[in-house]
């Protein structure tokens, strides 16, 4: 594998991992995959292009999200809503922009997970209808491939990403529950950007 330097790259690479999802999504009833969709900065304008509203919060500075949130009377963001459905989401399951989805959608069940230890680790969640589905050998080839495509990320695109997450969870309730998930590989490189 060659080695992934941009964001399109990364988004094809694991596209291919879940080249076999899409039924297993058509029948999945698990909510882990719903909630406040955290945003790399290059995907707004693509986003704004299709009608998708962002919101970004604490400053211009701060994370960016597919704007999922209600309102109060007053129009301002209420932000403890747990795993809020989000909007791009049909009444059938599909996604109404699935060409131009974020980031984090192209990479789930993948994703950045805190470790209960004040680190973080790339975590293959278990609760999702797909990753149940997989035998033992099907799960450890899985395993495996997304720890190749990992591996193979430059690591100024692995910075952008472990970035705009870090950010996301800067806002995230400290007693928000963990996700519960499989180890991928440890996020080991550090980024530029601290609350």
């Amino acid at each position: 594998m060659t080695a992934i330097s941009s964001l399109d790259e990364f988004k094809r690479a694991v596209d291919h991992v879940w080249s076999d999802i899409a039924p297993s999504c058509a029948v999945c009833t698990d909510p882990d995959c719903l909630g406040y969709v955290w945003l790399v900065e290059e995907e707004e304008e693509a986003l704004l292009d299709v009608g998708v509203r962002t919101v970004q919060v604490n400053g211009e500075s701060g994370p960016l999200f597919l704007d999922s949130y209600t309102r109060d009377g007053q129009g301002r963001l209420v932000v403890n809503q747990r795993g809020p459905r989000c909007p791009w989401r049909g009444a059938d399951g599909r996604c109404m922009v699935h060409a131009a989805r974020p980031l984090v959608c192209h990479m789930y069940p993948l994703g950045i997970e805190r470790d209960g230890r004040g680190s973080y680790e790339w975590g293959l969640h278990t609760d999702c209808h797909y990753v149940r589905s997989r035998s033992a050998a099907q799960l450890e080839k899985l395993l495996a491939d997304l720890r190749q495509v990992l591996d193979h990320t430059a690591e100024p695109l692995m910075d952008v990403i472990v970035t705009a997450f870090l950010k996301s969870d800067s806002v995230a309730a400290d007693e928000t529950p963990l996700n519960r998930y499989l180890p991928v590989a440890p996020v080991t490189r550090v980024t530029r950007w601290s609350s």
